[in-house]
This record gives C-alpha cells, structure tokens and sequence, in this order.
C-alpha cells in the first residue's frame, strides 16, 4: 500500500491551543466544542497544507539513481494523475538530492495521489520560520571569545587554518555582500560572496496569498538573518568570523519577512551542489520531525556526496525531549546545540552620583533603548508591595512617572504588564531588575490570548541583575538619582559561560538516534547585520551555533583536504568537550549526550589528530539492562599510543516535555565496565576495547540516559571520547493518544471561516454531504510522541462489522510539541481495499483509528493504540 506521510507542523516556536466557545460559522451536528488555533496561529502556520510532495521511486542521481528512469517516473505520474482526473499545478521538481515533485493540490485528492504507481510516499510542504530575532542592546558574545572556547583562535594563529578555497554556501535570507566584512559592494566571481541565487524575492511569505516566489539572480539580503549567519562562517572586518577567508554562496530562502517552505530549501540545496559547495549552512528547521522528512533525506544525501552539513538543532529547550527538527535530524547531518559564551558585553547606561555604569539586555517586543539622555530613575515598589510591583493589583499612580525611568522589580505578574502599567503613568523607560541571582531579559511581547487590539509596549524595556536593582534602590533611599544611557559598552564574564543555552533542543531522535551532534557557541552572538538596518547586532539561537560549526568544517577541511562526512564527524565528535551540567556545575556532573551532543568543538585538536575512534557515538536504542559494544580505535601515527579507559555519566532526563531543570536527574548516572582498563594501539594499526553501559536501576522507565566514554593518552595530552545515549524499557510504552483536557481526538468539521480554520466536534449522528472542506469527516487528534503510522479504517456502524477499507496511512508523524497541540485530517469518501479504490457509499460508517508507536512491530498488537469515532453518516445528495 502506498503511504500518505503526515508531519505536523511544528517548525515554529509557536504552538496550537485548544479553546471552549462558540465556533465561528456552521456547526452542524455538533455539542459546542470547538478547536481554534486561530488566536496563536499565524496565516504562515496554517496546518492545512497547500502544497504537497510527491516522492517517486527510483533513488535520486547522485545516490545512483537513473536520470532517464528519473525523468520517465515523472512523465509517468503525470499521465496516471490526469488519467485519474486528479488536478493539479506543479511547483517545483527535483531529482539530484530527492526525487519527486512538489505540488498544489485539492485536499480531497492527496490520498489518491499516493495510490498512483510509482509514487512512494506523500508529505506536506511545510513552512518554517526565521526563529531568531535581533537582540540589539541584548548581551553581544563576543566572536573572540567564542572562538576561544572552540580553539579557533589556536586553528588560526598556530596552524595558519582560515578556510581559503573552501566553498560555503549559507542557506537562509540571503547575504549583505555590501557589508565591508563580507566583501564590500561585490557579489560574482573575484568576490567574497562569488556563488548564489534568490529563489524568492523580497515579498515572498510561505502560506501568505498573494506572496508568490519571485526568484532572481541577486541573493542580497533585507532581512537580516543570513548575512548574520554568513558573518559568523566568514566575516572579516570588525567582526572576524570562524573561517573568514573562505568563499561564500548565497542561496536565498526567506523574503523581508516571514517564512519559507521546505520545497524550496530543497531546491536551493541541489543549486548549493552544482555550485560545488563544500560545506552548506542552514540556520532552518522544522521541530519534531523525523528523518524521513524529504528536507533531512536531500540534506543527508547531500553530505554523503562530499558537501557537509551544517544545521540548527531547534529553540524548543523548553519543550523537553524529542525536539531536534528536520533537517538537523538527518542521519547524515550535523545538529548543532547551542552553547553560552565565555564573556558578554552590553551595552550600558550610568547612575548618579559616581557616573557608575549597569549592562542592560533589551526586553523583546519593544522599542530599543536610547544612547544618549539622562532622566530621573524612581522605583515603583514599596516594603509591602514588592512581590506585586507595577502589577494590575498595585499598578503605580498616574501621571506618578511621567518624563521618568521606572525601577521595578520582577515577580507577580508578567513583564508585559508590569511594562503597560508604567508606561499608562507616563514612564519614558523601565528597567527591570531580577529577584534571583542570575542576567534577565524581559519577554514583553504581548502575551498569547490577549484581548484582540491589545497594543504592545512602546517604551524601551531593559533588564538588569538583582544585585544591581537592589544597589539602585540603595542609593534612591538616599536621595534623587539620575540615569544616563550610554552607547558604551561593558564587557564581563558570563554568569551561565560554558552551559547549554536554555532554548537549545533536546534530542534523541524519534528512532533512538543520536542528537543533537555537536555543541557550539550561540547565544547572543554579535556578528553582522545588513548595513541598512544597523550593519551588526546580537541575535541568539543554535541558528548561531550552526554556522560556528560550518566554519569550523571549513577549516578542517582545509586542514585535512577530508570531504567524507563520517570522517570529519569523528574528528568533532571524538576531540569535542564536554560540557558540565547547566542547572549547577559545581556537581561536577556532565550535562545530557542528549542535549549537548559529543560536546563543545575544538576544531585545533580536530585539525591534528592522528588518531580516531569508531563508532564516533552510539545508539543504544531500547535497554533494560547492560549493553556491550565493541569500540575500535584507529592510529594513523608512526608511534604507538597507550591509552587509559575511564567512564564520565552525563545526566539523564525523564519526561516529555518541561524545563531542563525539572526533566535532569543527575543521582541515577549509568555505568560502563571495561574489557581492559587500558589499551594500546600500535603505529598505523586498531586496537580494539569492549565496553558494557548499563541504565542505573533507579531511573524511571521511559528515562534518557548516557554519558562519555573516555580515552586518555597515558603520559601525554591526548583525550579522545565517544558519546552515548540510551532509552531504559520499553519504548513503545510511551503513550502516543494521552487524553487532553478537551478530550481529543475528536470526529470533528472544519469550518473555513477563519484562517487557519477552527474545528467543530462532532455528536454521533452527525451528517456529512462529502462536498467541499466543511462538509467531510475530520480527526482532530493530539500526538504526545513521535509515531511510525496512523492508519484510519472505514467501517459500518452497525455492529462495527462490515469494513469498508482504509481511508488512510500516515507515516513517520512528528509529535505535537505542546501538550494541548493537535492536528487534523479529513476523509474524502473513497478508501483502499487491496489494490482497488472504493467509494464508499451512502450510510453510517465510524472511522477507527490505529497508532503504531515510534519504532514499533506492525505484527505486535502492544504497539498499537486505537480510537474509534462516534458513528456518522455519509448522505451524498
């Protein structure tokens, strides 16, 4: 049977809530419940997908497949498509990296388009986001430091290692080459940025009417996010990046604004190919996703033909576990986790009466702060008031702050209305201080559920420490204090240096696999920025991390002349560092294999070794008890090398979803015994080690274990590790189909008056005509985990007897990553039985739904979960 692949829709930051209330428009048959994502959901996530791809058999050309045999599946399809009276308008075909086609499509045709021959699989185009926004006045990491932490300096100054001829090509919003670090007013051959393309234009918005695809041949940037990222591979001016003499192609995705889809990062993909990219950046990515998804297959396959990738492993720290996206999640591409710097610089204002300096971060979703004026600063709060201060049970009096700076402590309510109160009394500024130790930049952003036509803020909004606000207040209880902004700068060490960033994306992958790959420096990097919005500025994410990496390829690569991607993974992953635990590193514990990868990258060591081991990291996949895997090391020297075995635990998590605090558990480490507790391997030859890793017994089932197995150079300097990770118990224990709060899943209609649409629960008993969106039969569904299939069967109600066939298979589903996200999908009216298509006639049918969990065995019952819809009727006119 043909299989339709559905992947929610969860590249973004964003997730669907459900809601009580009346629907919007129609709801027949139904009890009043409705699920409306339209108050968090932009028109660019709408999750009724508009275009779809069509994957075909034959393996794409550069995995040996045939271009005549390429070329003739798609005469194919499109002849049985028209044979078949199935409409539809072509987007965009690929055949070097993935085969197939992507279209637009009426929703009632998507199944059958996988019942044509040939065609393997179905998925939906998903559009992705820029999921990092500048942070000017923020904490800017310095590219110094960083560089620092990953022995970039070291690859630079002693090796002379700067990426000259290595081709990078940045897959993103394109690139500022008028940027004085990025070339200076020259794009083309001769150039910094000598290759490119603009496959959309400046007005291109996925999922926005009206915002088609203009593409063009000048890949110059309007949006800020690519010539950031480019800066980082390989700027060289005032920022210096990682390799800053390599040569740059510009492959733009993403309009001024909004979003792009994964049909076109495929597409730019195969033109970085053809350019002869050696390494391809791309800050992109869509969360939750398997490594099926076209966008990881074209991006793996494109690493095993000698260009590497480099890719973000997601901002979704806060969504627990599972949450590495596409194409980060590919078997054959690098995911980079995000660390925080060494050192960060601010910039400041100063206090009366010492002119004494403060560095602030920049609040989110508000205007910056100025760089020059000097206003009174009053606190707001008062002994008594203080957990509620500025908040709507205390808000200060009007017209008490007018022409001042607002001092308000944080707690008790959200920065949004502490931020609204101080500015109704006529604050020009606030400056929010922390009731705990640590920096703060305040989310001042509207809140989600917001009162429609709700403002946002208008005054700057800075953070500052606790031990700083609470100096200020010192010195306002004796007397008036003026505060001055500044465009100076303060520079000190970072309280959180060397610790994953919070945002950063937990792995393992839905099949067990092991990510993310790699750490490196990315939050708040200050890098450059399109001259006519400011020329540089600090933005955080791994989208930061990602092009550290691909530097650091580059650099290798020129190190080395390495272009095989297994290759150059063991070198980064076998001389990378461990990063501490974040929540407290004075535990001395390792922070997760799964969050941080094989560690922070030391391209100098990469760059020299002689030696390697393999695997360079291990899967275990399901445990219940020890595991053995035979390591090999490998010595390229002319020397033998001895080497002392030993075991570092990384801590564990338990849980789906949550912070990193409340999933970490450090007091239930595994542990690893030895064949032999030292190994020597002789010049130019392998020696090998066993080494048997058992789960601690005290770590909850369903719990994310591992750590480092270590080898260190007896009598030397060398050290080289090998990471792991492994799921203790039964893995298709994890329930797929948990009950939410709304009860999902539900039959349910769509009702089209809203973009995106709301979904109306269906009573049993409820009429459905079969014509148009409204009026067919919806699962609207909530998925706590990745799953291998969901398949839907039509069957009589009467007696749940007679089968009418499947109505659908969907593939290798992401889950949702919020725990009242949801999706749906409709049934049209015909199903499969065997290799014949079936309209199914007028009468009352009941969908039963059945859920193979991820990695599941189709012929265990155990695996699967299964729900059946109240019973419906089918009465066509």
């Amino acid at each position: 049977m043909r299989r339709f692949r559905w992947i929610h829709l969860l590249a973004l930051p964003s997730l669907l809530a459900a809601c009580g209330g009346e629907p919007d428009g129609e709801q027949a048959d139904g009890n009043g419940d409705v699920y409306d994502p339209s108050s968090v959901v932009t028109r660019e996530q709408n999750e009724t997908p508009e275009f779809w791809f069509v994957e075909l058999e034959e393996k794409p050309l550069l995995r040996g497949g045939s271009e005549s045999l390429l070329l003739q599946q798609k005469v194919v399809f499109k002849a049985e498509a028209e044979k078949r009276g199935i409409s539809y308008t072509e987007r965009l075909s690929f055949h070097r990296l993935w085969n197939g086609l992507s279209i637009r499509v009426a929703p009632e045709h998507v199944a059958e388009l996988a019942r044509i021959p040939g065609v393997k699989s179905v998925w939906p185009v998903v559009p992705i986001q820029q999921e990092d926004t500048p942070e000017d006045g923020g904490p800017q990491m310095d590219m110094a430091t960083a560089i620092a932490m990953t022995g970039v300096d070291i690859a630079r100054s002693q090796l002379g290692l700067t990426g000259t001829n290595v081709r990078v090509g940045i897959i993103d919003s394109g690139v500022d080459y008028d940027h004085p670090d990025l070339g200076g007013g020259c794009f083309g051959p001769g150039c910094r940025v000598q290759y490119g393309y603009d496959f959309v234009g400046d007005g291109f918005q996925s999922g926005v009417a009206g915002a088609y695809a203009i593409p063009d041949a000048d890949p110059d940037d309007c949006g800020g996010h690519g010539t950031h990222v480019a800066g980082i591979v390989g700027a060289n001016g005032a920022v210096v990046g990682v390799a800053p003499e390599v040569t740059l192609g510009a492959y733009r995705v993403f309009g001024c604004a909004g979003s792009t889809s994964t049909d076109i990062m495929i597409q730019a993909m195969e033109r970085a190919q053809q350019d002869g990219m050696r390494v391809v950046n791309m800050s992109i990515g869509s969360g939750y996703q398997w490594p099926q998804y076209p966008t990881a297959v074209a991006a793996s396959n494109l690493s095993k033909n000698g260009t590497i990738v480099s890719c973000s492993g997601g901002n979704n720290g806060d969504r627990g576990v599972w949450a590495t996206g596409a194409p980060g999640v590919g078997t054959n591409v690098f995911a980079s986790a995000s660390a925080e710097n060494t050192h960060v610089a601010q910039l400041s204002f100063s206090i009366t009466p010492d002119a004494k300096s403060f560095g602030y971060n920049v609040g989110t979703g508000v205007p910056p702060a100025p760089l020059t004026g000097t206003l009174e600063i009053v606190a707001t709060a008062t002994a008594n008031t203080i957990t509620t201060d500025a908040c709507n049970v205390n808000p200060p009096a009007a017209g008490s702050l007018t022409g001042k700076v607002a001092l308000i402590k944080r707690g008790g309510c959200t920065f949004f209305e502490k931020s609204k109160n101080a500015q109704a009394a006529g604050a020009s500024a606030v400056v929010v201080y922390n009731n705990a130790a640590g920096a703060l930049v305040p989310g001042v952003t509207i809140p989600t559920g917001s009162p429609a036509g709700t403002t946002p803020v208008g005054i700057p909004v800075v953070g500052i420490t606790m031990a700083e606000g609470d100096l200020i207040v010192q010195r306002l209880g004796a007397g008036a204090v003026s505060l001055t902004w500044t465009d100076d700068t303060v520079t000190s060490p970072n309280s959180v240096a060397g610790r994953i960033s919070t945002f950063s994306s937990w792995g393992a992958g839905p099949d067990l696999s092991f990510k993310p790959d790699l750490t490196s420096p990315g939050g708040s990097i200050y890098s450059t920025y399109p001259l006519e919005i400011g020329g540089y500025t600090s933005q955080s994410g791994t989208s930061m991390a990602s092009p550290h990496t691909a530097g650091s390829i580059a650099l290798l690569i020129q190190a080395t002349g390495e272009t095989d991607f297994d290759a150059i993974r063991a070198r980064l992953q076998n001389t990378a560092e461990p990063l501490l635990w974040g929540i407290d590193p004075s535990t001395g514990i390792l922070d997760s294999a799964h969050r941080q990868g094989a560690g922070l990258i030391r391209v100098d060591k990469a760059a020299v070794t002689t030696a390697s081991v393999w695997p360079s990291r291990i899967a275990l996949g399901e445990t219940t008890g020890p595991t053995t895997q035979t390591i090999t090391l490998k010595n390229d020297g002319n020397e033998p090398i001895t080497y002392d075995v030993s075991h570092q635990p990384g801590a564990s998590s338990v849980g789906t979803y949550g912070t990193p605090a409340a999933l970490s558990k450090t007091d239930v480490p595994p542990t690893a015994d030895f064949s032999a507790q030292s190994v020597t391997v002789p010049a130019n030859g392998t020696a090998t080690v066993e080494v048997t890793i058992t789960p601690n017994p005290n770590l909850a089932d369903q719990g994310v274990y591992g750590g480092f197995i270590k080898f260190a150079q007896t009598g030397g300097t060398t050290t080289l590790r090998v990471p792991y990770i492994g799921f203790k118990g039964d893995y298709q224990s994890i329930v797929a189909l948990v009950p939410t709060a709304q009860g999902f899943p539900w039959l349910s209609r769509q009702n089209n008056s809203t973009n995106p649409p709301t979904y109306n629960k269906q009573n049993a008993g409820a009429v459905f005509t079969m014509s148009g969106t409204t009026n067919v039969p919806n699962v609207t569904l909530h998925v706590e985990h990745q799953v291998t299939t969901i398949k839907v069967d039509i069957v009589e109600a009467a007696g749940l007897q007679k089968p009418w066939g499947t109505a659908y298979t969907y593939t290798y589903v992401g889950r949702n990553a919020d725990p009242t996200g949801t999706y749906s999908f409709a049934w049209n009216g015909t199903t499969t039985i065997g290799k014949n298509v079936v309209t199914v006639p007028n009468g009352n049918y009941v969908m039963k739904m059945s859920v193979l969990k991820a990695l599941g065995d189709a012929n265990n019952p155990a695996h699967w979960e299964t729900w059946t819809s109240p019973s419906f009727k089918v009465e066509r006119p």
